[in-house]
């Protein structure tokens, strides 16, 4: 595709929205559903390009600092280990944070395992729910695994970029999130957890104690 190819440029974003504006205008094919063909062919097409993975993450830095700069009142956290690597990243988005009194005053959050070959760690996810009970990203983070301190520190950053989670729910489903509520206790920083039954009536399932339950029954 011609539309692809002219997007797939050495030294200029391969952000998926970006390709797919650019394949259906060139094009006139719409890819915004099919999001797993377009990360796979951009992920390919980049190999070609022999962009390596510490230039690449070498731009995280300054990515972080214009988007901060571009939306203000986004909080934007950027660690690395001790040989200097990526270790984790956390990104409030300023616009939403600023209207989530207008939302409904619950927060639901998840971990979700990455799957390109290139970073196989887990995003982390604080979604808010507007009027009509859309979910609303408010906060993103990466991380090498789900951990209690990973999540301590995810939720110590919501906080920090004023994110409110004394005064509402938390959503979540089984995990180290608990956890981080006592870890985060013993700092004096209050997290209102609660848990999904939804989860709770499929890792009942998955343990055979309903089957058990209705046999007895």
């Amino acid at each position: 595709m011609a539309g692809f190819k002219a997007a797939i440029v050495e030294g200029h974003s391969t952000a998926m929205t970006r390709i797919v504006n650019n394949v259906k205008e060139i094009e006139g094919i719409n890819l915004q559903q099919k999001p797993a063909l377009v990360y796979r062919s951009i992920r390919k097409a980049k190999e070609r390009l022999n962009v390596s993975a510490e230039v690449e993450y070498g731009l995280l830095p300054g990515f972080l600092t214009a988007f901060a700069t571009i939306n203000p009142g986004s909080r934007v956290c950027l660690q690395l280990d001790s040989n200097g690597r990526f270790y984790r990243l956390f990104l409030s988005l300023g616009g939403i944070v600023s209207v989530q009194d207008a939302m409904l005053p619950v927060w639901e959050v998840d971990g979700t395992h990455m799957k390109p070959p290139a970073y196989n760690g887990v995003c982390l996810t604080l979604l808010g729910k507007d009027g009509d009970k859309r979910n609303i990203p408010v906060a993103v983070a990466y991380v090498h695994k789900e951990t209690i301190d990973n999540f301590a520190w995810f939720f110590t950053n919501c906080k920090i970029a004023g994110i409110k989670l004394d005064d509402r729910v938390t959503f979540t489903d089984r995990g180290k999130q608990l956890g981080a509520q006592e870890l985060m206790a013993q700092w004096g920083l209050k997290l209102h957890l609660k848990f999904c039954s939804l989860h709770f009536l499929s890792e009942l399932k998955h343990l055979n104690i309903i089957c058990a339950i209705n046999a007895v029954g």
